[in-house]
C-alpha cells in the first residue's frame, strides 16, 4: 500500500507525538524506596487503663509514580511489608487492636504479631486542562485525605481505601467528589474489605466538597455519608491579617454537624461542634490557641467499623476531646530552628484541657504533647527522625496514658 505525501506526513507526525508522549510518561515517572522504623512505648496510668505496650516495627515500601501518557493518564503503585523487631505487650492487660501489625491466632497470653505485606496503593489517574480549568481524578486503591475522612498514616504501613474521586479546578476554586466502596486497615495485608458497621455491609461512603478563596477569605465546605450509617457536614473559613513584615495573625472558624443516616447505625444519633482558632506567626515562631464545644451528643469520628477516625477540629489530638457538652481550650507554640541555623529541626508543643458541666462529678481531663522532627540535609538527605510524646490525664478509660512514639524514615530515589 502506498501513502500519499500528506497521509504519510500525518502518520509520521502521529508516531512522533506518541513517542514524545511515551517519553514524557517515562521521564516524569519515579520510583522511591522507603525504609521506616516505628517504636511505640505506651503505658496506662490508672486502674481503668492498664495498657502496657512496647512495640518496634520495621517496614520497607516501594513507591512508583508514573508520568502522564499524552499528558492525560497515568498510574501509581505502592507495595511493601512490615515485620516486628521487638514486641513486649501484655495480652491480659492490653487490647492490641491498634498495633502496627495483626495479632497471631491461637490461645496466647502475649500479643504475638504476624508480619504483613502487600499492595498499599494501586490506582489509575488522569488530568485534563484548558487555560484556568482542569479536571483530575483517580480510581483504585489509594491513601485518601478529606476534611471528614482520612486514611491513617501513623503506623508502619498506611491504611487505604478503594474507590474513585474527581476534582474540577476553576481558578481558585476546587469542586470535588468521591465514592469509596472498600477499605484496608493500617495493620492488615489484604487488598480491600467491605465497609461495615461491624456486622453488616455499608454499600459506600460518598464525599462532596468545595474549597477556595474569595476576597481574601479561604473556605471549605464538605458533606459525607456512609450509606444508611452516618452522615456529616463540615464548614471552615479562615482569614490572615498581616500585622507587619514579619508577623501574621491567622483566624479560622470550623463547624460540624452529624447524624445517623439509617438503620445500620443502630440508634438515633446527633452531634455538633464549633471550633475557633487563632495563630500568630512571628518569623520562626508560631503561637496558637483554640476553643471547641461539642453539643447534642458525643462526636463520632468513624464512618464505618475499623475506620481509624478523622475529626477536623484543632482539639483532635492524641485523644479526641469530643464528648457531649465538652468545652476544650488549647494553647501551643511551634518553632523552626532554621532561624538559628539548624535547618530541618522543628518542634511543636501544646496543652489542652477539656471540661464537662456535670454536678458533683469530676469530668475534666487534660493532654500535653510535644512533637520534635528533624530532616537531614546534605549527604544524609532523605533521612528524617520524629519523636512524639503525649501525656493525658482525667476521666475515661483511654485517658491517663503516657505515650512515646519514635519514627525513623529513610527515602532514596531509584529513578
Amino acid at each position: 500500500m502506498k501513502l500519499k505525501p500528506l497521509a504519510a506526513s500525518v502518520v509520521v507526525a502521529a508516531g512522533l507525538a506518541n513517542m514524545a508522549s511515551a517519553g514524557d510518561f517515562i521521564e516524569d515517572s519515579s520510583l522511591k524506596i522507603k525504609f521506616r522504623n516505628v517504636y511505640f512505648n505506651e503505658m496506662g496510668r490508672s486502674d481503668e487503663n492498664t495498657k502496657d505496650r512496647r512495640e518496634w516495627v520495621q517496614a520497607l515500601i516501594a513507591d512508583f509514580k508514573s508520568g502522564y501518557f499524552a499528558d492525560v493518564i497515568g498510574f501509581d503503585l505502592s507495595a511493601g511489608g512490615a515485620m516486628a523487631l521487638a514486641n513486649e505487650m501484655d495480652g491480659e492487660k492490653n487490647n492490641c487492636k491498634n498495633s502496627n501489625l495483626p495479632l497471631d491466632g491461637g490461645d496466647k497470653t502475649q500479643c504475638d504479631l504476624n508480619d504483613i505485606g502487600g499492595i498499599h496503593q494501586a490506582y489509575a489517574k488522569f488530568k485534563y486542562g484548558l487555560d484556568d480549568v482542569e479536571l483530575s481524578g483517580n480510581y483504585g486503591k489509594k491513601k485518601r485525605k478529606f476534611k471528614t475522612y482520612s486514611d491513617s498514616g501513623s503506623r508502619a504501613l498506611p491504611a487505604a481505601t478503594f474507590g474513585g474521586e474527581g476534582t474540577l479546578s476553576i481558578n481558585d476554586f476546587d469542586l470535588y467528589a468521591a465514592q469509596i466502596t472498600g477499605f484496608s486497615p493500617r495493620n492488615q495485608s489484604y487488598f480491600k474489605e467491605d465497609l461495615t458497621n461491624g456486622t453488616e455491609k455499608i454499600d459506600n461512603l460518598r464525599i462532596y466538597g468545595l474549597k477556595g478563596k474569595l476576597a481574601g477569605v479561604s473556605f471549605q465546605v464538605e458533606q459525607g455519608a456512609s450509606k444508611d450509617y452516618l452522615q456529616q457536614r463540615y464548614a471552615q473559613a479562615g482569614y490572615d491579617i498581616d500585622l507587619n513584615d514579619d508577623m501574621t495573625l491567622g483566624l479560622d472558624v470550623r463547624y460540624g454537624k452529624q447524624e445517623d443516616d439509617g438503620d445500620l447505625y443502630g440508634s438515633q444519633h446527633e452531634s455538633k461542634f464549633i471550633n475557633l482558632n487563632a495563630a500568630l506567626e512571628m518569623g520562626a515562631t508560631t503561637l496558637y490557641a483554640g476553643y471547641n464545644k461539642v453539643t447534642d451528643g458525643d462526636w463520632d469520628t468513624a464512618y464505618f467499623d475499623d475506620d481509624h477516625g478523622k475529626w477536623s477540629s484543632s482539639v483532635s489530638l492524641h485523644e479526641d476531646f469530643a464528648d457531649e457538652d465538652e468545652r476544650t481550650w488549647l494553647v501551643g507554640v511551634s518553632y523552626d530552628f532554621s532561624d538559628m541555623g539548624i535547618e530541618g529541626l522543628e518542634i511543636d508543643t501544646y496543652y489542652a484541657r477539656g471540661e464537662i458541666d456535670q454536678s458533683g462529678v469530676d469530668t475534666s481531663r487534660w493532654e500535653r504533647g510535644t512533637i520534635l522532627t528533624y530532616a537531614f540535609g546534605g549527604d544524609l538527605e532523605g533521612l528524617d527522625l520524629a519523636w512524639e510524646n503525649y501525656t493525658n490525664r482525667g476521666h475515661g478509660g483511654d485517658s491517663n496514658t503516657d505515650d512515646n512514639r519514635f519514627y525513623v524514615n529513610y527515602s532514596m530515589s531509584v529513578f
